[in-house]
């Protein structure tokens, strides 16, 4: 890579962890491309020879994370693992990457809403089949005893949406360590499932 090329990925790479950031605290509608232009310290149309647009940005923050759990879902497709180890592989994944990324986090579960067209119909049918594999290791698991019959949609949601909450977790003095809040998390969201 050239020093040209690596200034480039750098510059991008500022750019999407301020968009993150700014994203995050004011929302995607609330935040202009002057606005991240000026905290990024460029101008304006800097910004657009990295990005065709804002939505450019927010796809590929969504792009990012999406792939994350494609990479994550593969990984466990191809694995000899039980139902209990591939639901805490995915467990870990969700709160690995709140706690890793918290904005980019927060604006992939928020601000995707803004996408239009043809990247929203690409992020929903990721989305989905995401949903569905998840789905199917839970049914997986009821079905060879595992974790408790009950419909599997409803638990994926909820376990879904008690993870939704991590990255807004922020240390303070006297908090638990990080592996101890993994820890935490993990009974709570898996003491109802496991039979055992």
């Amino acid at each position: 890579m050239t020093q040209s090329e690596t200034v480039t990925k750098d510059r991008k790479t500022l750019i999407l962890d301020t968009a993150k950031d700014l994203f995050a605290e004011k929302g995607y509608s609330g935040t202009s491309m002057r606005d991240l232009a000026q905290r990024v310290g460029v101008e304006p149309p800097s910004i657009y020879f990295h990005f065709t647009s804002k939505e450019a940005i927010l796809w590929q923050i969504c792009l990012e994370k999406v792939q994350y759990f494609q990479q994550v879902m593969r990984s466990l497709e191809g694995s000899n693992d039980d139902a209990e180890q591939m639901m805490q592989q995915l467990v870990d994944a969700h709160i690995n990457i709140a706690l890793n990324d918290p904005d980019g986090h927060r604006v992939f579960l928020n601000e995707w809403r803004n996408l239009s067209d043809l990247n929203l119909r690409l992020f929903l049918r990721e989305r989905q089949q995401y949903e569905y594999k998840c789905i199917l290791i839970l049914r997986l698991g009821m079905e060879s005893g595992i974790f408790r019959k009950m419909d599997p949609k409803v638990a994926f949601y909820t376990i879904l949406n008690a993870l939704r909450w991590v990255y807004r977790y922020k240390w303070e003095k006297g908090d638990l360590e990080r592996e101890e809040v993994i820890n935490e998390i993990k009974q709570l969201v898996f003491h109802g499932l496991i039979t055992k």
